[in-house]
């Protein structure tokens, strides 16, 4: 049984070299496969959208055709939501129970800027109760729509194929592993051992919601230009007068069309560890002899945990090469708000860090850029998925390297084609799909070796 053990292992692990090599993304084009973690992505709508229904289609052709390549998509039901909440709502929560009693305080909400954003209490308002903030409303809607639509049982139905009779299998969680997909069958129980041991596979599952808030750009743009035309107003030279206010005139012109984009995104991930994998698989994974359906319906084991959250903004304005129209404005504003906010998510939460394929060891070159937050000596270590003492996939750090600050990064951001990155004589710079590291060994080969942020 020994040695069957060892060359089972050997043989996954050639699979998974070979089967690293051919799949395909969701519009059907050839990408590079590996084991990474998993992402399901969400929007929390907004009666406030600026034309609703163009921003919650710009958001679904995100989901379509730019989704993070870096993550396997794992969506369930529906990829946006709107939540109406209640005031037992908030209290369930634990909002809307502190009283504010001191005279000091109360006197300081009567004469300050958050009058308006509190409940008085008593015919004398002598006491107070806070609203939540806005991130407080979000929060409650969130978690609301977390219970009712009951998110981490969908993701891991999806995970394990649940059937209608409550029947599931090991399929995806071997195919996302990198355990290989049909070959040895899930039958095998060498196999599903080596599956019931490696818990990271369905552990790195994640849920993003993104809360978008669209400001438009005139009203800002206005304040500024009458800002500037008074200052013109002090010149004194006729001819320098009329400059300042056609600079001040073309100025606005140019910042008052588009969007500045807000963007908070709350991040999620499944709660899967050792204790619940153990129930999940006595209950629905072993031969039991229960009414599968009905063990499902009632279950309550499975829960999402809170990482943190994060925020972007970005400003999209016309266009000196295009006229844009509202929905292309939109488009690109939301666009590029989602890519930096999921660049500032793996930045501040070390485990939804994802890897990143190398193209070349020496000299070390990947297809990351300025979109992935990419800067010039930013650390990364090199990894590969290799295999434990007990055959179960892990990665591991074979060494570091640094973005170089000698080559320019790649620009990858949506709409660099029209704002360039400009060099010192004021021409675009051009690169080629891939940014270059510095500290690359031929022994860091592609389809074997990855890059993962440092620091």
């Amino acid at each position: 049984m020994k040695n069957y053990r060892v060359v089972l292992i050997a043989f996954i692990a050639c699979f998974a070299f070979s089967y690293a090599k051919a799949q395909t993304n969701n519009e059907g084009k050839e990408v590079a496969e590996y084991r990474r973690s998993s992402l399901q992505m969400l929007l929390l709508e907004s009666d406030k959208f600026p034309k609703k229904e163009v921003v919650i289609g710009s958001y679904n052709n995100y989901l379509e055709t730019k989704f993070p390549q870096k993550y396997n998509r794992h969506s369930v039901g529906s990829e946006t939501f709107d939540v109406k909440i209640t005031e037992k709502d908030f209290v369930d929560a634990g909002f809307l129970k502190d009283t504010i009693k001191s005279p000091v305080a109360i006197m300081g909400l009567k004469n300050g800027p958050l009058k308006n954003e509190v409940r008085w209490l008593g015919a004398d308002s002598t006491k107070a109760m806070m609203f939540p903030s806005s991130s407080d409303s979000n929060m409650v809607k969130i978690g609301k729509f977390m219970k009712e639509s009951n998110i981490a049982k969908q993701l891991v139905a999806k995970w394990y194929n649940k059937s209608s009779e409550g029947v599931c299998n090991y399929d995806l969680v071997m195919q996302r592993g990198m355990y290989g997909t049909g070959i040895l069958g899930t039958n095998n129980q060498e196999l599903k051992d080596l599956l019931n041991q490696d818990l990271d596979i369905v552990a790195n599952t994640f849920v993003v919601i993104n809360k978008l808030k669209f400001l438009e750009n005139e009203p800002v743009a206005k304040v500024l230009l009458i800002a500037a035309l008074l200052k013109a107003e002090e010149i004194k030279v006729p001819q320098l007068k009329e400059k300042a206010i056609e600079l001040a005139q073309a100025g606005y012109e140019k910042a008052k069309e588009g969007y500045t984009v807000w963007t908070t995104s709350y991040l999620y991930q499944l709660d899967w560890n050792a204790d619940v994998f153990a129930k999940f698989k006595t209950t629905f994974l072993d031969d039991s002899k229960i009414d599968l359906k009905a063990a499902w319906d009632t279950t309550q084991m499975f829960k999402m945990k809170f990482i943190g959250e994060s925020k972007a903004s970005s400003l999209v304005l016309f266009s000196l090469k295009e006229k844009r129209t509202l929905e292309q404005i939109i488009d690109m504003a939301l666009t590029r708000n989602i890519d930096n906010v999921f660049t500032n998510l793996q930045k501040d939460f070390v485990t939804f860090r994802p890897v990143t394929p190398i193209i070349s060891g020496e000299p070390m070159t990947a297809a990351i850029g300025l979109k992935d937050g990419l800067e010039p000596g930013q650390s990364y270590e090199v990894v590969e998925l290799g295999l434990n003492k007990e055959g179960v996939k892990v990665w591991t750090s074979i060494g570091s390297v640094s973005v170089d600050k000698k080559m320019p990064i790649w620009d990858n951001r949506a709409g660099a084609e029209f704002e360039p990155v400009l060099g010192e004589d004021g021409l675009p710079i051009t690169t080629p799909a891939f940014s270059n590291f510095k500290g690359g060994n031929v022994k860091y080969k592609p389809s074997q070796a990855y890059i993962r942020l440092k620091k």
